[in-house]
């Protein structure tokens, strides 16, 4: 008889990882579980902090997802730039390596003690992967939505409403870089209060 550890059931759908868990293995984690939620997993070895949320992707549609993390603010799950769930509390688990060498893996998952890939993602479609040494805040955060160019970072609103209005929406390219200045015109109040060491994000497409 054979009993199946919590690293190797396959009923997780894994969007990135960099080999992180609840058992005690260092990095990172974000998953789906079930069908139904959305879990992000952040682990120091002998700490881990984590945060599941009822998954809120819609079949068919780009979807981005992020987290950011650090000590003092715990772990913040977003969708689309929208804080769906958090939590500043540390578990404890028995340290164990870390990959080595380190790997960020997309789609799908592996340790350090449990070396066979596992945890693919067939289901979805995804894009636009990113990783932060610090978490973004303000309009910084606009840097994790899908479409974001860094040439545009340091336009004026003046210049990236011209350049908005020059924009042939009937052009699908042009159309997407349209929305995605129009995005950065919005006019929000920073928020300081997402500050991390870390941040991870992606854009997945569910399928119908």
């Amino acid at each position: 008889m054979e009993s199946i550890g919590t690293e190797e059931r396959d009923d997780r759908m894994y969007i990135m990882s960099s080999g992180g868990d609840k058992e005690g293995h260092p990095g990172f984690a974000m998953y789906h579980q079930d069908n139904h939620f959305l879990v992000a997993v952040v682990s120091t070895g002998d700490q881990y902090w984590t945060v599941e949320a009822v998954a809120q992707l819609s079949a068919g549609y780009w979807t981005n997802v992020g987290a950011t993390w650090s000590k003092q603010e715990g772990l913040k799950l977003f969708v689309n730039n929208t804080k769906v769930g958090d939590s500043s509390v540390i578990h404890t688990s028995k340290k164990k390596s870390p990959l080595n060498p380190a790997q960020v893996m997309l789609g799908c998952h592996k340790t350090s003690t449990n070396k066979t890939y596992g945890g693919f993602n067939k289901r979805a479609s995804m894009d636009e992967f990113s990783l932060w040494r610090q978490a973004l805040v303000g309009d910084e955060k606009d840097k994790i939505m899908g479409g974001f160019r860094d040439e545009y970072a340091d336009m004026s609103d003046e210049k990236l409403r011209e350049l908005l209005n020059k924009i042939n929406t009937a052009d699908s390219a042009q159309a997407d870089s349209g929305a995605n200045i129009a995005n950065m015109l919005i006019d929000e109040e920073p928020d300081d209060s997402d500050g991390g060491n870390s941040e991870v994000s992606s854009t997945v497409n569910t399928p119908t």
